[in-house]
């Protein structure tokens, strides 16, 4: 929110300046009104009603709401502008409301006029017409079930003639006789319950008051004066800042784009920022991506990435790094791959791990062409690589810095991540690093990341100002959140402003 201020503050203020003008203007031209109230009570256990016998207290509280647009609906307001001779439906809607207080049964309709006499009669008409309307649609269906019975007692009468008939056709004492007796008194019980259905119906629909009554009538309209110049001018200043504020989200909207440090105000430190460096890119081949031991700002950024992780590593035992990205573009890789140089630079044997199965990049960035058996072989050939047997990493030209690239696309990389060896090959490879950092695809591109952030100790979600949308990056750090991993902080990357 402060960031959002910032950045549109002079929206803000010049909308909170026009709105409190206005204010200022129209209170200097207004003129009194009055308002008449009307207070119907709901019956919603009438026993003469059509509803549910028992209601619990959310149903009550459902129930009122649904009269309460009844209340003021268009087939009331054409009742009250024939009752009432005048106005039209849509004029006498705008000048009445309804409102229900919680926990009551109670139906509080307010009008609103410039003539007290037409506020008085308006309210009234309302809650009059309601009343109506509301006993004329629990009638219909009342009348609608007493009429299905009593075509259901038709039919049933002429069965039991029928089978009186076919009974008299019958053999004394036959089987014959005795069934079609059975039939009959079946036949006439089902009618007599018909008969009490009906009869209990009809009592319904004399018994019908309406589902409610009304309990309080106006005796006069209270007069509603303008407000104050000084009430009006506060409450456009006020509105301005609401609609500024409300101006300027949309803004941001139109562009949701995580442009600065500002918009990650989230509940997750930021490691670092790492400066735009043109010779730092994952799709750029050939670029120097390992500039670590330079004194370039974006090699200064990743060794104060190195120098966190290294304490949170002291007080908190992290070996395992995922770096990831809410989507391909972040630069996860860059970030992956030269924070395990810095680590390694550091004289700290470390292991990268290229987890992207689909797009691997690290071994692209490390200049790395050998053949040698990638994680999947790995993960897939436990026999091959038992417990017990060296880990075939691949040197890097850096000291300390070894290399397990991601090898030959499997046919199912999802499974490959998620399977039990990979825990294995993960606890193997800390035997020989001290860090162990893993390159993994965008979260929300495939299911790969939140498994392999389950098996970290720490997880560094790389944000792109300028490209990663916000609503990515929330996206993603409910996806990682979900996992119940340790730790978890972002790094802002491809910063250019500062």
């Amino acid at each position: 929110m402060t960031a959002l201020v910032r950045r549109h503050r002079l929206l803000i203020v010049a909308a909170a300046v026009i709105a409190g003008l206005l204010g200022l203007l129209v209170s200097s031209r207004g003129s009194s009104s009055f308002t008449a109230t009307t207070t119907v009570v709901l019956y919603p256990q009438d026993p003469a009603s059509d509803l549910a016998p028992t209601f619990n207290q959310v149903d009550r509280e459902r129930y009122a709401a649904n009269e309460s647009v009844l209340a003021v609906g268009p087939d009331v307001a054409v009742r009250v502008m024939k009752q009432l001779n005048t106005g039209t439906v849509d004029s006498l809607r705008s000048a009445i409301a309804v409102t229900h207080p919680l926990n009551t049964d109670l139906l509080v309709l307010t009008s609103t006029s410039s003539d007290p006499t037409a506020a008085i009669a308006i309210a009234n008409a309302f809650a009059d017409g309601y009343l109506e309307e509301r006993k004329a649609r629990d009638q219909a269906i009342i009348q609608q079930q007493l009429d299905a019975v009593a075509a259901t007692i038709d039919q049933v009468s002429k069965t039991i003639a029928d089978l009186s008939q076919q009974i008299q056709a019958a053999p004394v004492g036959s089987s014959t006789e005795a069934q079609l007796t059975s039939l009959r008194n079946a036949q006439n019980a089902a009618l007599t319950t018909k008969l009490l259905e009906g009869s209990n119906l009809k009592s319904k629909l004399t018994l019908n008051r309406g589902s409610g009554d009304v309990i309080e009538r106006p005796t006069k309209a209270v007069e509603q004066s303008g407000l104050k110049p000084s009430f009006a001018g506060v409450g456009g200043v006020l509105l301005g800042l609401l609609i500024g504020l409300g101006a300027a989200a949309g803004m941001e909207q139109l562009a949701p784009l995580v442009r600065s440090r500002d918009d990650l105000d989230l509940p997750v430190p930021v490691a670092a920022e790492v400066p735009f460096d043109r010779r730092v890119q994952d799709d750029a081949p050939g670029a120097p991506s390992i500039i670590v031991r330079g004194d370039e700002r974006f090699a200064e950024s990743v060794r104060s990435l190195r120098t966190r992780i290294r304490l949170l590593a002291q007080d908190q035992a992290v070996r395992r790094v995922v770096i990831t990205g809410p989507r391909a573009g972040a630069g996860a890789t860059t970030i992956a791959v030269n924070l395990a140089a810095a680590l390694a630079s550091a004289d700290t044997p470390t292991v990268l791990v290229d987890a992207d199965l689909r797009h691997p990049r690290a071994d692209r960035l490390l200049a790395f062409d050998g053949n040698r058996p990638g994680l999947a072989q790995m993960v897939l050939d436990q026999d091959r690589f038992a417990a017990g047997t060296s880990v075939p990493l691949a040197t890097t030209g850096i000291d300390q810095l070894r290399l397990l690239p991601a090898g030959a696309a499997p046919n199912n990389p999802s499974e490959v991540i998620a399977s039990a060896g990979l825990e294995r090959l993960l606890s193997r490879l800390s035997e020989w690093g001290s860090f162990v950092v893993v390159d993994a695809p965008p979260v929300l591109e495939y299911a790969d990341a939140p498994v392999l952030a389950a098996a970290a100790d720490l997880v560094v979600l790389v944000v792109a100002e300028g490209a990663t949308r916000r609503a990515d990056l929330r996206a993603a750090m409910a996806a990682l959140q979900g996992t119940q991993l340790p730790r978890l902080t972002l790094v802002l990357n491809q910063v250019r402003s500062g």
